[in-house]
């Protein structure tokens, strides 16, 4: 209860912008598994929820700063109604939240949009295209990327690889204009 008390003050304290948490579970044949005062199972995730809780209020009020300043987004899927799901520099896939915008196409998919945040929930943002920023990857390029990363076929990181290797090759076919 003492170590659990100082955690929770500790996070009160730093108000991180992000934070992750999971119960402990015991693995077997490990030291850990067999040391004495086990946590029961309910109170694990009692804990677990009244840190998650307390992280949800600085997230929220975190997320509510951002409200009217002008966002960098690469948009990553697009619904076919305006409305697409993309992450600026703050948000890391997999694991942060994501900005939902409005006003965006297809043609968009892949690009990197100017957006306005406009509302603020716990983990996600709400926002508006501004304006297209210019193209990174043609637009057929970025058809493929997008099924593949549906299909399950690419990797955060060798994605991430292989677009930054390929730079050189989309400024030599005129596909990438640097102002």
């Amino acid at each position: 209860d003492e170590q659990f008390a100082h955690l929770m003050g500790f996070v009160r304290e730093i108000q991180f912008d992000r934070l992750g948490a999971f119960p402990y579970s015991p693995e077997e044949d490990t030291p850990a598994a067999r040391m004495d005062g086990q946590i029961p199972e309910e109170l694990k995730q009692k804990r677990l929820d009244e840190l998650m809780s307390a992280q949800q209020t600085f997230s929220l009020e975190r997320n509510r700063l951002r409200i009217g300043t002008e966002e960098k987004v690469l948009l990553e899927t697009v619904d076919g109604k305006g409305h697409g799901v993309g992450r600026s520099a703050q948000e890391a896939p997999d694991t942060d939240g994501v900005i939902k915008l409005t006003g965006v196409s297809e043609a968009d998919l892949g690009q990197f949009v100017r957006a306005r945040i406009t509302d603020a929930e716990v983990y996600d943002l709400r926002a508006e295209q501004l304006a297209p920023l210019p193209r990174l990857i043609h637009p057929l390029r970025a058809h493929r990327l997008s099924r593949a990363h549906r299909l399950g076929r690419t990797h955060r990181l060798s994605r991430a690889h292989r677009l930054h290797g390929r730079i050189g090759a989309l400024l030599r076919r005129g596909w990438l204009r640097i102002p």
